[in-house]
């Protein structure tokens, strides 16, 4: 579903349960930073506050990730930075500021330029998590596009000559789609294929092209078509039949 399309109800109801079972989880989260950051007492406290709003960051984009995949991203998006922020203020209250970001301190020591780091290093953790490692769109075959054998001129005609022609004035029945939908859903209707024949090497299992650089060898019996080099090494066709 597009993200731009209006929400139905059961698509409502999904989200907003999803955005509630983040906020759960951010609490969870802020939680076990702060026990953690409360009995710590090996690394640095301002170094084990970065390392917690990085690792709230990540955690809360993947779930967002997770949970909003069908969404768009700008939803995800808000949802990740939103989710970690709150993680961050919890972490600061049940701490008093030693991780994440006290909403509770006194109005004159603010601006608190720590804690708005570390909000700025949740979020921008949290949005590197919805964009590392997305799947890109595998590139095509070698071949099977580029080797694609060209339709010659005949059959070019022939395809001109059987596809329907066009009226170029609009039609003015107002059945005429539904006229055309049964017309194509007859089962006795005429079928017609178009398009150009496609031929592999039975050896290589490659594409043969119209004018193979590499040669065409046709087999004198079933007339199947080999590359020159791998008709060479075997010197008989490579589909099983009888061979004299």
């Amino acid at each position: 579903m597009s993200g731009s399309q209006p929400y139905s109800s059961p698509r409502l109801f999904l989200l907003l349960f999803r955005l509630e079972l983040l906020a759960l989880l951010a609490c969870f989260t802020a939680a076990g930073f702060a026990v953690a950051g409360v009995v710590n007492d090996t690394i640095l406290p301002w170094v084990y506050a970065i390392a917690a709003a990085a690792g709230a960051g990540i955690f809360l984009g993947f779930v967002s990730r997770l949970f909003f995949r069908r969404f768009s991203f700008p939803l995800r998006l808000t949802a990740a930075i939103t989710a970690t922020l709150l993680s961050l203020l919890i972490m600061g209250w049940l701490t008093q500021g030693l991780v994440g970001a006290d909403p509770t301190l006194p109005a004159e020591r603010r601006p608190d330029w720590g804690a708005l780091g570390l909000m700025a290093i949740g979020a921008a953790t949290s949005a590197l998590a919805l964009v590392a490692w997305r799947k890109r769109a595998a590139p095509a075959p070698a071949g099977e596009v580029l080797g694609e054998p060209q339709p010659s001129a005949a059959l070019e005609k022939k395809i001109k000559a059987t596809a329907p022609a066009k009226d170029a004035r609009p039609s003015r029945n107002r059945f005429g789609g539904v006229l055309r939908f049964f017309q194509r859903a007859r089962p006795d209707a005429e079928i017609r294929l178009t398009g150009a024949e496609k031929y592999k090497c039975p050896y290589c299992l490659q594409p043969i092209e119209a004018r193979d650089p590499r040669g065409v060898v046709v087999c004198p019996i079933c007339h199947t078509r080999h590359h020159k080099d791998c008709w060479d090494i075997t010197g008989m066709c490579q589909v099983p039949h009888y061979h004299t």
